[in-house]
């Protein structure tokens, strides 16, 4: 039998939404709202103008973060390439930079740095630099 992804995810969708269709009758709009109000409501945000503007913003901060993280990243893989001494010193403090969680990176900074676009920022970068 031959696999047909597209036919798959597409199916997988509608019985998505069949479910949460299903689901919206055992709460409230308040905890469920339908798929349909939910789609209403995008569509009001999208034809304001707000929903744009906002991904606009969220596209921006992306943009520079992961420009500041590439940038970053090289800089740093260079110099420790570079200087074998200084990549003793660091390997094990870049591998557990690493595995951080994103999470808590983001936590952290907000603690740190407050709730503010600078900590956003800073968030993703620290945690994006390869």
């Amino acid at each position: 039998m031959h696999s047909h992804p597209a036919l798959t995810r597409m199916l997988s969708m509608v019985v998505f939404i069949l479910l949460w269709q299903a689901a919206v009758m055992l709460f409230t709009p308040d905890l469920l709202p339908a798929p349909y109000a939910v789609l209403t409501n995008l569509m009001g945000h999208v034809d304001s103008g707000e929903l744009p503007h906002h991904l606009t913003i969220t596209l921006r901060r992306i943009a520079i973060s992961f420009l500041c993280a590439m940038l970053l990243g090289s800089l740093l893989g260079l110099v420790i390439g570079h200087f074998k001494r200084l990549d003793l010193w660091l390997d094990s403090v870049v591998t557990l930079a690493l595995n951080v969680p994103a999470l808590v990176t983001i936590i952290l900074c907000f603690i740190w740095f407050g709730l503010n676009e600078t900590a956003a920022l800073i968030a993703v970068i620290v945690n994006k630099t390869p």
